[in-house]
């Protein structure tokens, strides 16, 4: 491989790392108490939705803090959350707390848009308030049937190893997987 080749192979591979993540990450801090929320962008109609708050107490009190989840105001209907929508932790000295809200489904038959939640911190007498984005697109891929999800991987591997089995047909000399390959070179070498 040439040097051009793997300079252009290492930008692509910068380039593709480099790429923002799909999701909320918001971190921020209410005096010795840092928070960080981690929820996705995006979502399915029909699929539920997880987000993540992590709390870490760099103070020397323990830290009483409280958020509060703010659905989109006026699209109730649109999702399905049954679950609290203030969650409160005392965060010792020196250590952090991941608390979640789990289970907010974004309901199938609505039309597909860019939903604005929200997220009340409080800490003591501080608080932040966090926009969150998220748009809906398409319904699920496949229907719940446990067959059809049992043959969508499986005819993408049969149909990967075919792929496989044609190109080492046509790159591969016959019969190369029965010769093993000879453990030392003509000059002495290990072969690789």
């Amino acid at each position: 491989m040439t040097m051009g080749r793997m300079c252009a192979l290492g930008l692509l591979a910068w380039l593709l790392m480099s790429v923002p993540a799909l999701a909320l990450t918001e971190t921020g801090a209410l005096g010795d108490l840092r928070y960080s929320l981690y929820a996705p962008d995006w979502t399915w109609q029909g699929r539920d939705v997880n987000i993540l708050a992590v709390f870490e107490n760099g103070g020397s009190e323990p830290a009483e803090v409280t958020v509060r989840l703010i659905l989109p105001p006026g699209k109730d209907d649109d999702f399905d959350y049954k679950g609290p929508e203030v969650v409160t932790a005392t965060v010792p000295p020196g250590e952090s707390i991941r608390k979640a809200f789990t289970n907010v489904t974004a309901r199938v038959g609505f039309p597909r848009q860019e939903y604005q939640f929200a997220f009340e911190v409080a800490c003591g007498d501080r608080s932040a308030h966090v926009p969150y984005a998220m748009r809906t697109i398409r319904g699920q891929a496949f229907s719940g049937g446990k067959y059809v999800a049992l043959f969508v991987p499986a005819g993408v591997a049969l149909v990967w190893c075919i792929v496989v089995a044609l190109v080492m047909r046509r790159f591969a000399n016959p019969g190369a997987w029965k010769t093993p390959s000879p453990p030392f070179l003509d000059d002495g070498r290990c072969a690789p």
